[in-house]
């Protein structure tokens, strides 16, 4: 493990922990406490992931409210907003617990295998042939065993 990838799936353990306290608050996705969240938690999955991997660009497609414009005030909140913050917020806990959740069976199974290999005596094995024989057979000998009498395996006269 290096600290940097250990800080980043922190930031993913407490970004999931958040999601319970973002449901409650009277946060919007517009605040700035909500938009420090959804970028810390979008940079950690990159840096654990790749940027290329499913959670985080699953992750930078929830929006956490409608799409919109807004000309002069700042945007108003609706209730279909708050329809889809919640309903965005339980997308993204269920990234966050698979992505936590992949982390720590890679990690475990990274922890099975030094542990198998630190347990497991090293085996070497030798093998020797102690049978191997040579043996040497001459030109003139195929010619004499092809040309001369014998079983007719190698006789031109086969009848």
């Amino acid at each position: 493990m290096n600290g940097q990838r250990d800080l980043h799936i922190g930031r993913l353990k407490s970004g999931l922990q958040r999601i319970a306290e973002l449901r409650e608050s009277r946060l919007t996705p517009h605040d700035a406490d909500f938009r420090t969240w959804k970028e810390r938690t979008y940079h950690s999955l990159g840096m654990v992931f790749g940027t290329e991997h499913d959670y985080p660009n699953r992750f930078s497609w929830l929006h956490f409210c409608l799409p919109r414009a807004s000309i002069g005030r700042g945007p108003s909140w609706t209730s279909e907003d708050q329809r889809v913050l919640l309903r965005d917020l339980d997308t993204a806990e269920a990234i966050l617990t698979d992505a936590l959740e992949e982390v720590g069976f890679v990690e475990a199974m990274a922890a099975r295998e030094v542990r198998a290999e630190a347990k497991a005596p090293s085996i070497v094995v030798n093998i020797q042939n102690v049978l191997s024989q040579t043996t040497s057979i001459t030109l003139q000998q195929i010619h004499a065993s092809a040309d001369g009498p014998g079983d007719g395996a190698y006789s031109s006269e086969r009848g």
